[in-house]
């Protein structure tokens, strides 16, 4: 577990000891000082530790992430952190009671105040980390030297990314295109030079050099590498073999036991990723249950109208192209498809997708359903099957799929979802492809949990006052 890992896992243990104090003393003081409720204090009080505890552990995975910027925070904005990490925690907490139907044994009183409490207990709690990793982060410090070249080295970006969470102290840069020595740079001496790199290591106190230079100098540090190497001294090599590309993220991660090096626009924390599928779960099955609820008085009406099929089934294109099949209530014929190939010319989109007002294959229920979007409910049975999440990117047809350019397959790199950015923005007010791509691939970047709130919220308003819909 390297340092950044060892500190958010530090300041969650911290979390936990002081929301178990805060629970506890707020329960004593209101259940049995205040309120002398020591029956139902006696009754309540471990289950609701627990599901005080188990909604700290959901909140902590959306917010750990956020524990990396631990030892920039200020008091602050330390204190900030901790209330929103109360508001998820509460969110979680409503949740699991209304579920377990525990709402008459959880005090109103000792949870409020556990929360107030919790603000000042863990406050203390994470100052106590921070002082004891600051003690223990200078006590433990060891010497590096960075090996790399003179323009690299004017980058105060990459210098503070080295420093943030290290235990290192910088000794100094060794500058191996140009020499330097005695000079300053970023408010650094320049130590060494390239012929000078090994010398300075055998005759100074060095623990560790760290190399950031491109792939092209590999041949001519090789020697000074196995050098320095027989000396004990550890050598550390960046990487900086991609840095060209701009907004591209890096990660060190393994296949097997073999250590690589992984690249893309995005890298949703696994956490996240976990609790969008615990909140996907939960949503697909209550949405599952009104579905079946809806069908049982729709099904009926379908059928009269338009002989078939309750449910429209068709192959779509889900997460970096895997297909799978899409359910709806069916709106239109059943040679719907046939159909289609004859209305390609009256296609409102510019681009992969189809889209027409006044689509002649629908029917009258199917206005109807579609206006409303009781049509998508169906898709909640794809949504508890993991082939599409409540929010993420409409999933293309086929044949819209193999028209896709390299960009445009980026809308495949989350679950496809129910709604969505572009669903949310005028879904039928889009006429372009290439905006419903760009949307898609806000999102994707953008992704959060709370973002992923807000669109359902957008949702429910854009469903109920029938806005883009057609």
């Amino acid at each position: 577990m390297n340092r950044t890992k060892k500190l958010e896992l530090s300041v969650t243990i911290a979390d936990i000891l002081s929301l178990s104090i805060s629970y506890i003393l707020a329960a004593i003081i209101y259940l049995i000082i205040f309120q002398d409720e020591r029956v139902f204090f006696d009754q309540s009080f471990g289950q609701t530790l627990l599901i005080f505890l188990l909604s700290l552990f959901f909140a902590e995975i959306i917010t750990l992430s956020k524990n990396r910027l631990f030892l920039k925070r200020n008091n602050v904005q330390e204190i900030y952190n901790i209330i929103k990490n109360i508001a998820f925690m509460g969110m979680f907490f409503a949740v699991f009671v209304f579920i377990m139907n525990y709402s008459k044994s959880v005090s109103r009183g000792v949870f409020l105040l556990t929360l107030v409490i919790y603000v000042f207990v863990g406050f203390i709690g994470r100052l106590i980390i921070r002082r004891f990793y600051l003690k223990g982060h200078l006590a433990n410090k060891q010497k590096l030297i960075i090996v790399t070249t003179y323009e690299k080295a004017q980058s105060q970006e990459k210098l503070d990314i080295i420093q943030h969470g290290s235990n290192y102290e910088f000794v100094g840069f060794a500058i191996i295109d140009r020499d330097c020595i005695g000079e300053s740079i970023n408010g650094y001496k320049v130590v060494s030079n390239f012929e000078s790199v090994v010398e300075f290591t055998r005759k100074e106190i060095v623990d560790s050099l760290l190399f950031v230079v491109d792939n092209g100098w590999w041949a001519k540090i090789e020697p000074i590498v196995s050098e320095i190497w027989s000396m004990g001294v550890v050598v550390n090599f960046g990487v900086d073999l991609l840095e060209f590309y701009d907004g591209v993220q890096t990660q060190v991660n393994y296949i097997g036991d073999y250590p690589v090096l992984s690249y893309a626009q995005a890298f949703p924390s696994e956490e996240t990723l976990f609790l969008k599928r615990i909140m996907d779960i939960i949503g697909g099955l209550i949405g599952s249950a009104i579905t079946l609820l809806v069908a049982i008085i729709l099904g009926p009406i379908i059928k009269l109208e338009s002989p078939g099929p309750i449910f429209f089934k068709q192959k779509r294109v889900g997460l970096n192209g895997r297909y799978f099949y899409i359910y709806k209530f069916r709106s239109m014929g059943v040679n719907a498809e046939q159909q289609k190939k004859d209305l390609l010319k009256e296609n409102e989109v510019e681009g992969h997708m189809f889209k027409m007002t006044d689509d002649p294959r629908v029917t009258k229920v199917g206005k109807f359903i579609r206006a409303t979007s009781i049509d998508e409910l169906p898709q909640f049975f794809n949504v508890v099957k993991g082939e599409m999440s409540l929010v993420g990117t409409r999933p293309p047809t086929i044949d819209e799929f193999k028209q896709y350019s390299s960009h445009h397959k980026r809308r495949l790199s989350m679950k496809p979802g129910i709604t969505g950015m572009w669903q949310v923005s005028g879904r039928s007010n889009i006429t372009d492809f290439e905006e419903v791509v760009r949307l898609d691939t806000e999102y994707i970047d953008n992704f959060t949990l709370v973002l992923d709130f807000k669109i359902l919220f957008k949702t429910l308003i854009v469903v109920f006052a029938k806005i883009g819909s057609k």
